[in-house]
């Protein structure tokens, strides 16, 4: 498998792994898991709104390294620009969990240029 699938597995993965900080919460609900995340304040909320930011973030990834695939781009393009997505991706979450508020636009804004670009890269 190609690094590129993989940093899409670990993209996809990413969201699924933060939304446990939320989750690990004494007043979670198991009949009603989601509206505790209306009440939560600090880490945990910014835990799920990572976990939420991620999951609007991955498709357009994932739709970028499978078009580009199926297009022939070079492979080492690929695997260049999907390790770079990845990396951006864990700085904004780590951004989001630390509320260094500041940075996140800057690092969702070339997440999604690297997304962006992935599907502009020439055959």
């Amino acid at each position: 498998m190609s690094l590129a699938f993989w940093c899409l597995f670990a993209g996809g993965l990413l969201p699924v792994a933060i939304v446990f900080i939320a989750k690990a919460d004494p007043d979670l609900d198991v009949h009603n898991p989601r509206d505790v995340h209306l009440t939560q304040t600090g880490l945990r909320k910014r835990a799920y709104g990572a976990h939420l930011n991620g999951l609007e973030a991955f498709p357009l990834f994932a739709a970028a390294v499978i078009t580009a695939t199926l297009r022939g781009v070079p492979q080492t393009w690929l695997d260049i620009a999907a390790c770079i997505w990845l990396v951006v991706r864990v700085l904004y979450t780590a951004a989001y969990l630390a509320d260094l508020a500041p940075i996140r636009p800057v690092l969702w804004a070339l997440s999604v240029l690297v997304s962006a670009t992935i599907f502009l890269l020439p055959d």
